[in-house]
């Protein structure tokens, strides 16, 4: 049985190898196959002897995957076999087969019903909370059911890292469980320690925990004393009028910094995709001047760096002397500032799409590295956190860069369609 202290050293160094491997991808992805379209589909009996890219709409894999599964898509269904690890990011995530290593997957509904060699990481959605409704998803014709289901059939070889909105865990699980979900029933067969932070929680009769058992649970209902030999409630924070409560211990830390990171990834493919859908020339001419001219966009990023806010304040004071404070200064200020905030969450978009084309040059599919680049950025920001004293200035630092690098493309964008018609320009 394996203790959290074990566990917190694993999970850390695992976060800080993550951020390696995926800045490292340049230099391996190119001995890896690409896939992409709107549907994609491995059939059973077939096998790639290498790692497998894919990108597309709807994602089956039905045959065997030598090597690690990286997929991005509104549907995944794992129903074969995968040797290595799966890295997976999408509406509705299904490993049904076999997975050999890791499973590390974020999505609206993640439904884990087969076998996983060590490791699982995922986060889902739903709202978890009481009265709250869980609104249904549509891809492909499909209504995707949000949340995390592990079910009755699944076997998970090592540990069980669980996040989002709604959870089911059961099946068995040969490590330990860290479980943060806004509601959750806990049916399984944990070897090691279980951990769970939520508003609520059911325990299932069956449910039961070889180590430890230890919860925060706003709503914990009744817990069976035949769960685990040893139970314990995990104290809330204590007031400010008590004494200090103790500091988080770092699994907790990696739980909610994994949450933070999965929640900004999820918000921006859902923003990519209202993008593409919604504006998709506007889309392409800004990623397309960001790649094309990078300097140029460059300078115009510390212009912008060094003069949005002035200008903003000017703005604001200029609408002060026509239309007083009320509703003119204040209208306009949550225009404006709604505005840029906007385009800093959504600046890893554009600024990731010129990243992974750099680095994935040759690669046929814009679409991932649209998502790679993306997601180096925002892992880059968030594992920049972690940096003593300095960490949270170094992620804003890396999040103003993608900021003004992204509005600096626009205004090129835009200089540029009034110059004069643009050139086709192939989808993102």
């Amino acid at each position: 049985m394996r203790s959290f202290t074990t566990q917190r050293r694993r999970w850390f160094g695992g976060v800080a190898l993550a951020t390696i491997l995926v800045l490292a991808l340049a230099g391996v992805a190119l001995a890896a196959q690409f896939e992409e379209g709107e549907v994609y589909r491995l059939p059973a009996g077939q096998v790639v002897t290498d790692d497998l890219y894919v990108s597309a709409g709807e994602i089956y894999i039905d045959g065997v995957v030598e090597g690690d599964l990286v997929a991005a898509g509104g549907i995944i269904e794992v129903n074969g076999e995968v040797t290595e690890d799966v890295l997976a990011a999408g509406a509705s995530i299904a490993i049904n087969g076999s997975v050999g290593d890791d499973v590390r997957a974020a999505g609206a509904g993640i439904t884990i019903a087969g076998s996983v060699g060590d490791d699982v990481l995922i986060a889902g959605g739903g709202s978890g909370g009481q009265g709250m409704p869980v609104w249904p998803i549509q891809i492909g014709g499909r209504t995707v059911e949000q949340g995390v289901r592990i079910l009755e059939s699944a076997e998970i070889g090592g540990d069980a890292i669980v996040a989002g909105g709604l959870g089911e865990i059961a099946g068995t699980i040969g490590g330990d469980l860290l479980v943060g979900m806004g509601a959750v029933t806990i049916a399984a067969d944990v070897a090691g320690d279980a951990r769970v932070y939520s508003s609520q929680m059911v325990v299932d009769d069956n449910a039961n925990i070889g180590g430890s058992f230890s919860y925060q649970v706003e709503n914990p209902g009744v817990v069976p004393s035949s769960v685990a030999e040893s139970i314990q409630i995990i104290p809330p924070s204590q007031s400010a009028g008590a004494a200090a409560a103790p500091p988080p211990s770092l699994t907790e830390q990696l739980l909610w910094w994994t949450i933070s990171v999965v929640r900004a990834l999820l918000g921006l493919l859902v923003f990519g995709w209202l993008l593409v859908k919604l504006a998709p020339q506007w889309s392409n001419e800004v990623a397309t001047t960001m790649s094309d001219k990078v300097w140029p966009v460059a300078g115009a990023a510390v212009i912008v760096v060094a003069a949005f806010i002035p200008l903003t304040l000017l703005a604001i004071g200029i609408v002060w002397l026509f239309w007083d404070f009320f509703p003119g200064v204040a209208a306009t200020t949550m225009f404006l500032f709604g505005f840029w905030g906007v385009l800093w969450f959504a600046s890893p978009l554009f600024s990731g799409y010129c990243l992974g084309k750099t680095l994935f040059k040759g690669q046929r599919s814009a679409l991932l590295q649209l998502f790679l680049g993306a997601l180096i950025i925002v892992l880059a920001a968030r594992a920049a956190e972690w940096v003593p004293f300095v960490g949270g200035f170094l992620g804003w630092l890396i999040m103003l860069g993608s900021f003004g690098f992204t509005v600096g493309a626009i205004l090129l964008a835009r200089g540029a369609r009034v110059a004069g018609p643009s050139e086709a320009i192939e989808p993102v």
